[in-house]
């Protein structure tokens, strides 16, 4: 069952302020009307009380009765990461996510607001995909809009909302799919498995840019995807990639392929291969039993412009010696 409503969402690009106001539904939001103002000022301390300006205006121009206020915050003031909880469970996972995220961020977790979103569910463990967004930008955006008079009612992530259209638009999805939704001051590459999003990324891909440069955009994007099938752990092999937002010749859509199964079976041969050295590190050590196994990956960039670099694959976990074995 679709509840229809109309929502007032609010977006901050630089110093240009923008409010949409979206019917929901049907399958799809219809946008039924869109306003944008822009903060002038001469000195960066007036900014935030001509930003506040901008946002009672682009509200004001608001016909339509809304239900709701809901900020969209870019992607570009994400931290995210691929996580594996070693157990299932709504409760013990959701406290298990920003302790198993921490150890991987070069700040304190406590500048982020972190959420996640379960990805799925396998042999007793959930993978999900935890989501930091930084304090700092988010509570001033908060706050200008609270200086504006404006109430707002949620909070929401641009490459959820854009990927959650374009999963509107097909009508199944099966294994995994990627989509680079492209906009003209950058890009989100998403990636789905079945219709969950498991990994996400903000790129500074312009849509001029993507334009001038098919070939070297399509390169970015391909490594990030690679990355990504290098964490995977799953059989499943990339279905597709699909470019949004852009109006791209097919020979150029073409440059950005889709799976890449010569890679992915040396991926895969790769990850196994970094699990039987660790066994083997772990029996050196008189072990007898490896416990909270995880696999780490990282990009080795290309020394040269158009090189494509490589994935070097990273086995640990706590060597132990359990008796009766």
């Amino acid at each position: 069952m679709r509840l229809s409503a109309k929502v007032a969402a609010i977006e901050f690009d630089g110093d240009v302020v923008r409010v949409a106001v979206v019917k929901t539904g049907r399958r799809l939001p219809t946008v039924l009307e869109l306003h944008e103002a822009r903060a002038v000022y001469d000195e960066p301390e007036e900014r935030f009380e001509a930003l506040a300006t901008a946002a009672r205006e682009a509200a004001k121009a608001v016909k339509a009765r809304t239900g709701a206020y809901v900020l969209s915050t870019t992607s570009l003031y994400a931290v995210v990461r691929a996580i594996t909880i070693p157990f299932r469970g709504q409760r013990k996972v959701a406290a298990a996510v920003a302790f198993e995220l921490e150890p991987y961020l070069a700040f304190p977790i406590e500048d982020l607001i972190v959420d996640y979103t379960t990805v799925r569910e396998i042999e007793g463990k959930t993978e999900v995909l935890a989501v930091g967004m930084r304090r700092e930008p988010l509570e001033e955006q908060l706050a200008v809009l609270d200086a504006a008079g404006i109430d707002v009612q949620g909070i929401g992530i641009d490459a959820a909302g854009l990927t959650q259209l374009w999963v509107e638009t097909q009508k199944s999805l099966k294994g995994l799919n990627a989509v680079l939704h492209v906009r003209e001051t950058g890009s989100v590459l998403a990636i789905l498995s079945g219709p969950n999003l498991a990994f996400f990324r903000h790129m500074s891909l312009t849509a001029h840019q993507l334009r001038e440069n098919p070939a070297a955009a399509a390169r970015d994007v391909q490594n990030s995807v690679r990355a990504f099938l290098a964490r995977w752990e799953g059989e499943d092999t990339l279905a597709g990639l699909t470019v949004s937002g852009a109006g791209l010749a097919e020979h150029e859509r073409n440059l950005f392929g889709g799976g890449v199964p010569g890679y992915e079976r040396l991926m895969e041969r790769a990850r196994r291969q970094a699990l039987v050295r660790m066994l083997w590190q772990a029996q050196e050590y008189g072990a007898n039993a490896v416990w909270n196994v995880r696999l780490e990956t990282s990009t080795i960039q290309g020394k040269r412009e158009g090189q494509s670099g490589g994935v070097e694959v990273l086995a640990y976990g706590t060597a132990m010696k359990v008796r009766g074995q």
